[in-house]
């Protein structure tokens, strides 16, 4: 076999090699969204009623403080775009489970909302890149 074969057969191998990755990553990406679908379809919702909801600047600032306080990046963009449709109301969204409709007394937000974070960084991990 002569340089040029072994350099030929080398290139062709990285070639290969990166080729088997990329799959690896859609597959991950597929099995990702998968997921995603799953989990919104538990809330009764589907990805059609998430693209068109629009935020207001009150509820992005407050997601972006909220990022920041775990020191991850903020979200881009501060205001709603002139082009977004009208918000879907929650009523439309149907949840499949009732929430409480209030608080009840010996409820303590600030060890509940330290549970939900926990509990979410827990499902989260297997995300991460």
């Amino acid at each position: 076999m002569t340089d040029l074969e072994k350099d030929t057969e080398r290139y062709l191998a990285k070639i290969r090699k990166t080729i088997k990755d990329s799959k690896a990553l859609m597959e991950q990406a597929e099995l990702r969204m998968a997921e995603t679908d799953r989990l919104l379809a538990e809330q009764g919702v589907t990805r059609e009623q998430i693209r068109k909801m629009t935020f207001t600047p009150e509820q992005i600032k407050a997601v972006n403080d909220e990022l920041e306080r775990r020191g991850l990046p903020k979200i881009e963009g501060d205001t709603v775009p002139e082009s977004a449709q009208e918000p879907i109301p929650l009523s439309e969204l149907e949840p499949k489970r009732s929430l409480p409709s209030e608080v009840p007394d010996s409820c303590d937000v600030d060890a509940d909302t330290t549970h939900r974070a926990r509990k979410f960084n827990v499902m989260m991990q297997r995300f991460k890149l």
